[in-house]
This record gives structure tokens, sequence and C-alpha cells, in this order.
């Protein structure tokens, strides 16, 4: 078996899914609202790894996972089995895709696959004196949401390391965009323990509500004290619904 649905993954799965899918499965296993996926774990990255090619009892795993989805376009994501630690965030090393359908499915986990060895991943493995061959790759993939808003948020402010104010970012649509940093955003200083707005810059003007503010305050809060460190949250908001797309441990305090 080279699948596991993220919501079966628990920390010691961490060198077979990486720590982003591992993140995720804790936070589904803590009932916070994770989009609905699976993870194709670093063995099938190791069995395909010298040619890059996907066996066929790999790939019908995969596309029936897929099916099951009952989700015509899915997010693919990275996540390499040294990814996402304490230490070392990789963040923006390795390769994500949105809006892929069943067709171009395979041809982007391969792409995620050789991300691994790319210029920035050999880089960043150099600079953090980490052996290559220990990169492995077990790449999510997960239904497409399609938001109204988007953003991010840091549990700590990344700017004066304050750890009584989280900074939230929020866009329009999906948050690939500010990710990539194309966009500037509505940006909000929030105190943590009174749950005021001390600062806010009105870039993208989203028109975010202060009791969707409050919401997502709460929510990220609750993922710190879950992980029990300071976190680098995405998320996103579809309706009334509140997705945790993502949350990484702050490394750079």
């Amino acid at each position: 078996m080279y699948i596991k649905n993220l919501a079966q993954l628990r920390k010691q799965d961490m060198k077979i899914a990486g720590g982003k899918a591992v993140f995720l499965g804790e936070m589904i296993k803590a009932k916070f609202l994770v989009p609905e996926g699976f993870v194709i774990l670093a063995s099938a990255f190791k069995l395909c790894k010298n040619s890059y090619e996907i066996e066929d009892d790999v790939t019908d795993e995969i596309l029936a996972n897929f099916d099951n989805l009952n989700s015509h376009e899915v997010v693919v994501r990275s996540s390499a089995t040294v990814e996402d630690s304490v230490n070392d965030s990789w963040a923006g090393i390795f390769e994500s895709y949105l809006r892929i359908n069943r067709g171009d499915l395979l041809s982007t986990i391969k792409k995620c696959w050789q991300s691994s060895l790319s210029s920035k991943a050999l880089a960043y493995a150099k600079q953090r004196h980490i052996d290559t061959d220990n990169i492995n790759m077990a790449v999510i993939v997960q239904e497409l949401i399609r938001p109204s808003l988007s953003g991010v948020c840091f549990t700590v402010n990344p700017i004066n390391k304050n750890h009584d104010q989280l900074m939230i970012e929020v866009c329009h649509g999906g948050p690939e965009d500010l990710v990539s940093g194309k966009i500037t955003p509505d940006n909000f200083v929030v105190n943590k323990k009174t749950k005021e707005i001390e600062e806010q810059n009105l870039f993208a003007k989203t028109g975010i509500t202060k009791k969707q503010i409050d919401n997502l305050v709460n929510s990220c809060i609750e993922v710190e004290n879950f992980f029990t460190h300071s976190c680098d949250i995405e998320w996103c908001i579809d309706g009334s619904n509140l997705f945790v797309l993502q949350s990484r441990p702050i490394t750079t305090l």
C-alpha cells in the first residue's frame, strides 16, 4: 500500500508521509476543518525514484483514491520527510500545484518528486548540513476549495517577535498570489489576549469582518496550543467554513 488517507496520519508517520502531511492528519484528529485528501507515501517515491516513472500498481491506487475524493480538481503538494520540523522549514523550496485534474495528476506528482533535487532544494540542504540522500518525497492530494477569502496567520508577530500578538494577512480568493508575493494583502496585528486589532492596513480591501477575524484568531490560537509551538498557518474561508490548509512551525524566532 502506497497511500494513506490524511485522517490516518499521526506523528510516527513523519518518515513515510513528511511533516506537512502529518500536521494535517493531526489537525483532522483534533477536529480542525481540513480539506479531504490523501498522501502518496515516500515508499512510492523510493520505488520510482530512478526513472520518476510511476509503477502500474501505484498508478491504480492513486487514481482510485482521486476518484473517491469526488473533486474534479485537486491541490497537489510536496511533503518531504525532512520538511516542516521546528528547525528546518523548507518553505517555498518544494513544489505545490493548484487546479489539477485527473488527466494531469500523475505528471504533477512526478514534478513534486523531481523538486526534491532542484537547485533550491540542494542549496538549502547544503546550508542546513542535510544529506540529500535523506530527502524522500511524499505527495499530498487534496480536494480544491474555492474560497472567498484566504491568507496566512503568524501566531507570533514576525516583525517585532512579540508573542502576545499575531499577524493575519488576507486576500480575495485563493492564497496562491499572496504566498507567491504577487499581491499586497490586508494586514492585521491582533492582541492574542484581548483579541483587539492593534494595527491594520487595508491594501487589498477584502472586506473581512470583525466576526471573521475573531473566528480566525480563536482558531489559530487553538492550532498553536495544539502543537505547542508558534505556527505559520495557511487558511481560507468558504461560506461559513474556515479551513486550515497548512500549519508549519515558525523557525525564524
